[in-house]
């Protein structure tokens, strides 16, 4: 469920046999003169860098190619209180991730148990704030992570539920899905994944189960866990408090850091990696020995870790096995929390010492460790500390534990304000050179525009290079004081007859913490230049997950290929109901008007593929299948006493239970026919009447159970179903069995 948490103040041609190319023209050649050739399709954005005729106050947008206004990380306004029913303490935006286009927040109060938390993003394009998960049982959630298969995770830091169990939490293509499976993980602290093994790190109140140290890792997407040993020293208890995967191009490099109890009930702190499939320790000598590992963190094809020596902060920067002391970032006490990868540089809020514990901040980059560069200092509350740092949409955002703010509610969420008055910031195209002169033009652009924000466009055309830079701009009515302010408006009449064309565009708010983005710009210079696009796939029939190949021809209105760069737009529909479906890619690049691209659709629907450039659409019909199984979904007929708590039962009274195969997307396997047997566990694996079922082609991939499993113990229990001849293949679901007399009261 989600809930809306707080605002901000053509033709459908049936696909023939592959085109070939009918004509050739000089299009997009770059001139030494600032102005380029191009045909009768002109195409201007994404944007990989800034454009050097576009304003100081704009930049770009990474994630989306697009253009928006500049912020400045010295002026940030207050734009989010997580849960206005919480303390301040909890408010406290403890970190921050940035995940398909959205903001993340992890917050809540460990320490004071301010829990319940949602699970929170914030939409940088809007200024909204959604609530994608209601309540979680957790004081506190954190340790964001995107894995290399694109879910993104977040670990439970403390439940408020039995603390036989930890809890984790993943978004997929289905939604959200709880897992809580890691015994006595009373805060889970971080997850990692390579190669197809999730790893965890966690705090335990409880004694090891096994004698040596080890790192709980998963083959099977967290729905059980192995204790991975380390090595051959004897321990009584072992704990990690970080995980972190390096990677060296395709190979990756597995970090895990923590510390153990001797049976002498010595503590020791330690750091061990995963190389070659072998685990080994990293030892630090000489000027390091005795360094105390404790936060590990990222940054390209390095490690950093923070750590304790001689009862001081000291951080080192790990590349391959050679420790080297990142001297800027110790003098400052930096703390992890605090960075974040921007535009390739590794950035962080660091503390400088002023004076009677009181420390000042500032936000500084680096490429090398070495040279460090400020870009500027925090406005915050008296007493207000930036906990945690993250970009979204070009931006900057800084997550701040409260001082003495207004009413003491100083914590929260912080983005940094516009630096270009309410008039806006200009960007001008380069000057174009068309290949035919301009026949009923029309312009299009793709952009976000919030609100209190705006986008406007004016276009000059002339008949040479010389007469253009004399030329005004103007609106649709040939004014300039007017505007083009909606995609496909018609270009004034009297560009027509004109061989080069410009256009500029200007952003603007009205509101300090959102900006319009413009991300692409389409002139259609001829009303027959662009009359249909032509849509080509081998088979109509495709796998979810797998990949589709479609092939897109523009044509002109003669029904030859229209020889033109550009970006066509993908876009998937249900075909039964019209609701949007995911799809990738998103775009499809045309070259001399012909682009191919592999399609990977995801639901198994009935679906239609359309793709989209300037005004004009095609769409095709394709049907979807499941993929081979890749996971089982596992769920009981128990009641649960909360939204997102785990289930209770009975001790010794059986329980229905549903066993769904799935592929790779989440739809149901309808073709598995493989053999699934459940275990119950806590630590390991203990006797109880489970189930041991062999799936028919009947089933579909879909089996209920009624009363088919009995647990005979009262406490927290991870049911874990898995087939037999692929234990990857699996899924769990934890319920709770309380005594009877429980139940009864």
């Amino acid at each position: 469920m989600q809930t809306v948490v707080q605002p901000a103040s053509s033709g459908t041609p049936t696909p023939s046999a592959a085109p070939a190319v009918e004509s050739t023209a000089v299009l997009f050649l770059p001139s030494l003169s600032s102005y380029q050739r191009q045909g009768s399709v002109v195409t201007d954005g994404p944007w990989e860098v800034l454009p050097s005729t576009a304003d100081s106050g704009l930049k770009v947008a990474e994630e989306v190619g697009g253009l928006t206004l500049d912020s400045d990380i010295s002026d940030l306004t207050y734009v989010l209180r997580p849960d206005p029913d919480l303390s301040d303490a909890a408010n406290t935006v403890a970190e921050l991730a940035s995940y398909a286009g959205r903001l993340y927040l992890g917050y809540g109060d460990v320490a004071g148990n301010g829990g319940p938390v949602d699970i929170l993003s914030y939409d940088p394009t809007t200024g909204i704030a959604v609530r994608e998960l209601d309540d979680v049982p957790e004081e506190q959630t954190g340790g964001w992570y995107i894995a290399p298969d694109g879910r993104l995770y977040v670990c439970g830091v403390d439940s408020r539920e039995d603390w036989t169990l930890g809890s984790f939490y993943l978004l997929d293509d289905l939604g959200w899905h709880k897992l809580r499976t890691v015994y006595k993980a009373l805060h889970m602290k971080a997850l990692a994944q390579a190669q197809g093994v999730l790893y965890a790190g966690y705090a335990s109140d409880a004694t090891s189960p096994v004698q040596y140290p080890f790192v709980l890792s998963s083959h099977n997407n967290g729905a059980s866990w192995s204790y991975e040993r380390l090595d051959d020293i004897a321990c009584a208890a072992s704990n990690v408090d970080d995980v972190a995967v390096v990677w060296h191009g395709s190979e990756s490099i597995v970090y895990a850091a923590g510390w153990l109890r001797t049976t002498s009930d010595v503590y020791e702190s330690w750091l061990y990696r995963l190389a070659g499939g072998v685990w080994e320790r990293v030892y630090f000598t000489g000027a390091f020995a005795g360094f105390q590992p404790d936060e590990l963190f990222v940054y390209g094809e390095r490690l950093l870790v923070k750590g304790q020596l001689g009862g001081k902060v000291e951080v080192l920067a790990l590349d391959g096995e050679v420790p080297v002391k990142a001297s800027f970032l110790t003098d400052r006490l930096a703390s992890f929390a605090r960075c974040a990868t921007v535009d390739g540089y590794l950035t962080c809020i660091l503390q400088d010492f002023v004076a009677e514990s009181r420390y000042s901040y500032s936000v500084y980059q680096s490429k090398n460790l070495v040279d460090w560069s400020l870009l500027g200092v925090p406005s915050l509350p008296k007493g207000s500390v930036p906990i945690s740092l993250a970009t979204a949409q070009g931006r900057f955002y800084v997550g701040v534990r409260g001082g003495t703010g207004s009413g003491g509610n100083a914590s929260g969420l912080y983005a940094a304000s516009n630096t270009s008055s309410e008039e806006g910031a200009e960007y001008r195209s380069p000057v174009y050179d068309l290949s035919q002169p301009i026949a009923q033009g029309t312009l299009f652009f793709e952009a976000s525009e919030p609100a209190g924000t705006s986008l406007r466009f004016q276009v000059r055309s002339a008949a040479s290079h010389d007469e253009l830079a004399e030329a005004e701009f103007c609106g649709p009515d040939g004014e300039p004081t007017t505007y083009y302010e909606a995609s496909g408006e018609s270009l004034w009449s009297g560009n027509d007859g004109h061989t080069y064309i410009q256009y500029r565009a200007i952003l603007t708010s009205s509101n300090s913490t959102l900006a319009p983005v413009l991300r692409r710009v389409v002139l259609l210079t001829r009303d027959d230049a662009l009359a249909q696009l032509e849509l080509v796939t081998q088979s109509t029939d495709c796998v979810a997950g797998e990949g589709l190949s479609l092939t897109v021809v523009a044509r002109s209105a003669t029904g030859g290929v229209l020889p033109v760069d550009a970006v066509v737009s993908l876009e998937a529909l249900d075909a039964e109901s019209g609701a949007a479906l995911k799809v990738s890619p998103v775009e499809l690049s045309l070259t001399q008007g012909v682009g191919t691209a592999q399609v990977v659709l995801r639901r198994a629907v009935p679906t239609q593929l359309c793709a989209t450039l300037a005004g004009v659409s095609a769409c095709i019909q394709v049907d979807v299948q499941p993929g081979p199984v890749s996971a089982l979904a596992v769920s009981t007929d128990l009641s649960v006493p909360q939204p997102n708590w785990s289930a209770v039962g009975v001790a010794g009274a059986p329980f229905g239970v549903t066993v769904i195969a799935l592929d790779s997307s989440g739809n149901v396997a309808t073709s598995y026919t493989g053999t699934v047997t459940c275990d119950c566990w806590q630590w390991t694996a203990a006797d109880a009447s489970l189930l041991t079922y062999t799936f028919r082609s009947q089933d579909r991939g879909y089996q209920t159970f009624p009363l088919g499993m009995t647990i005979p113990w009262t406490g927290e229990w991870n049911i874990v179903c898995s087939d037999v001849d692929h234990p990857h293949i699996a899924g769990s679901v934890t319920v709770r069995m309380d005594a009877a007399s429980e139940q009864s009261e």
